[in-house]
């Protein structure tokens, strides 16, 4: 990353919104390979990559096994943009005209956030499995509707993890900057509320 003079990359992995835009780009290998050749390129040039790269997946989720894969790579974090949120294969399948309807059912295939946050729990559940585990930074983004959503959902996970979303905060942004700031700082406010009153149950 020295040579962009750039602090840090976040990839991200979204086949399947490759696959349905129009003019995508066609994968021959699957993302952990790329990563994996990625991250052998920068420990080539000696570029320290655990604290650079974040991986963020988009749109559709991830399953255990595919989790369990990317948190044994040496990067920075990992987010979960995640089912629920943003769903950027349907945005491209609104764009793409030429795709027959018979696909369609694919837009609406993914795991939540929520499930997500399960299913590193479950990997990280076996002794074994956790041992070998190099991720320990996470960002749930997907499907977040407030900051009680956030506050669940981050110490379900029980890594360090903070969240974020993007479609509440734009309605306010069309509005004026006092809104958008009155939203966040009452975001704010909630969090640590619930940090304070609220504990999540195992």
């Amino acid at each position: 990353l020295g040579w962009l003079d750039a602090s840090g990359i976040i990839i991200h992995i979204n086949p399947l919104q490759e696959w349905f835009q129009p003019g995508g780009d066609s994968f021959c290998y699957p993302p952990l390979v790329t990563l994996n050749n990625f991250l052998e390129f920068l420990d080539l040039n000696k570029i320290k990559s655990s604290s650079r790269v974040i991986v963020k997946e988009v749109g559709q989720g991830m399953g255990p096994a595919s989790l369990q894969a990317l948190l044994e790579l040496p990067l920075a974090a990992v987010e979960f943009a995640a089912f629920g949120g943003t769903n950027f294969s349907k945005l491209e399948r609104m764009r793409n005209r030429t795709l027959d309807n018979a696909f369609d059912q694919f837009i609406y295939q993914g795991h939540s956030s929520s499930e997500m946050v399960e299913f590193v729990r479950q990997v990280a559940s076996s002794l074994e499995v956790k041992k070998r585990l190099k991720v320990n930074h996470f960002i749930v983004a997907g499907g977040i509707r407030d900051f009680l959503d956030g506050h669940y959902l981050t110490s379900r996970l029980g890594y360090r993890s903070i969240f974020g979303y993007a479609s509440r905060p734009l309605i306010f942004a069309q509005q004026s900057y006092e809104e958008v700031r009155n939203f966040f700082q009452h975001q704010i406010m909630g969090l640590m509320l619930a940090r304070q009153f609220l504990r999540v149950r195992e």
